[in-house]
């Protein structure tokens, strides 16, 4: 793979005036940690070039930013970036040794554990073709799993779809199960929290005063982990979805955002029915970057 890459100053937009583009002022970081050069330059007088050669496989992220104000009046910035040899950046910290040994023990439990659904028809949404439920399955510790189920009505046989959400502490919807169940998918959408649904906008409110700070709730603990019963709950609803008969066995996707995108790796990590995830701006990962010389 290239090792050195050039990334161009230019102008903005049309919009960008002969003053504005006068002081232009660049950064560029290595790993989104190290600074590797800034400054200021006059855009009017041609496009810059940057140039970086990398020393080992990582990113480059160029920011730029103009006197030129967008709608909200914050001046505006744009970035650019370039990788080398992403396949092979490791993660920032080593495998526990006993790792596959506690997953492996969790599925156990899980796998022999009754689902116990609670299926209620959302009746808005259900029609000859499509079936919609509100959904409560079993979970760790005593803990439940809420969200939504669809499929096409009668006995097919579907792919599969999941979606796992972003943090914060609000409400799902079943909208996104309904429309997949129309165009013939059988679907699950989960809340990350043991929390109910469809709930006044106060009831949200007050849970996120209880909840708040979650991320680092049992931290020092796995087995206290706020995301022990989130990860588990990824597992349950993934093998809840994929142990209906009408699932055709072959095509199984997980998507999420963010926390959701953690969600899906962790999802495609502990199911192997898995057939295919996306991650979009993952959190939950590479905790240990920053002790390597990078910061996602």
């Amino acid at each position: 793979m290239e090792k050195q890459c050039a990334l161009k100053l230019r102008q903005f937009a049309p919009e960008l005036a002969a003053e504005e583009a006068k002081a232009v002022c660049y950064a560029l970081k290595l790993n989104n940690q190290s600074d590797l050069t800034n400054g200021t330059v006059d855009l009017m007088s041609g496009a810059k070039e940057i140039v970086y050669e990398f020393k080992a496989p990582g990113w480059v992220l160029l920011s730029v930013t103009s006197k030129w104000k967008g709608a909200d009046g914050k001046a505006v910035t744009i970035c650019a970036g370039a990788m080398c040899e992403p396949e092979k950046i490791r993660p920032g910290e080593k495998i526990p040794a006993d790792f596959q040994a506690f997953w492996d023990q969790k599925k156990k439990l899980l796998d022999v554990m009754p689902f116990e659904p609670e299926l209620t028809p959302v009746t808005n949404m259900t029609n000859d073709k499509v079936e919609t439920y509100a959904i409560v399955l079993k979970n760790i510790n005593g803990t439940k799993i809420r969200g939504f189920f669809a499929k096409p009505k009668g006995a097919g046989k579907f792919p599969a779809f999941m979606e796992v959400n972003p943090a914060g502490v609000y409400s799902i919807n079943p909208g996104f199960v309904f429309k997949c169940a129309t165009k013939g998918v059988m679907a699950i959408h989960i809340n990350a929290h043991d929390i109910l649904n469809g709930q006044p906008k106060e009831y949200y409110e007050q849970l996120d005063i209880k909840v708040k700070g979650y991320a680092h709730r049992g931290r020092n603990s796995r087995e206290e982990s706020y995301f022990l019963r989130m990860f588990c709950a990824c597992y349950r609803a993934a093998q809840y979805l994929t142990g209906w008969e009408e699932w055709d066995g072959k095509h199984f996707v997980v998507y999420g955002s963010s926390m959701g995108g953690g969600q899906a790796f962790v999802t495609a990590s502990l199911c192997a029915k898995v057939t295919a995830f996306a991650a979009n701006v993952p959190a939950l990962c590479d905790h240990g970057g920053r002790e390597a010389g990078r910061c996602r």
